[in-house]
């Protein structure tokens, strides 16, 4: 899971479509960015930039006050708000208070 973020950041920085990244053969990422950045690193040392985006995006956070845990706040469809009209899900509606520990 953890190579998966760092790629994913990898991904963002570089500015790439991460839809194109999962479809079709195999994406030769690392030259590319070899090629457009010239350092010629490899897939271990992209690996360790994604890994630290991430951090840096997470202290960001940190030092803006955000909680992931008390700052999340799904959509209300996800709880039922409105709750669907057809279905098994029908007129239910979940409260998301009741669901997480504080």
């Amino acid at each position: 899971m953890a190579i998966d973020a760092f790629l994913k950041m990898l991904v963002d920085c570089a500015g790439i479509c991460l839809f194109g990244t999962q479809v079709g053969g195999k994406m030769p990422l690392i030259p590319w960015l070899n090629a457009v950045t010239g350092l010629g690193l490899s897939a271990e040392d992209y690996l360790v930039i994604g890994e630290r985006v991430l951090q840096l995006r997470h202290l960001f956070n940190v030092r803006e006050g955000v909680n992931p845990v008390r700052n999340f706040a799904p959509h209300g469809r996800i709880f039922g708000k409105p709750s669907q009209e057809k279905g098994p899900a029908r007129g239910l509606t979940l409260d998301y208070s009741k669901l997480s520990k504080d």
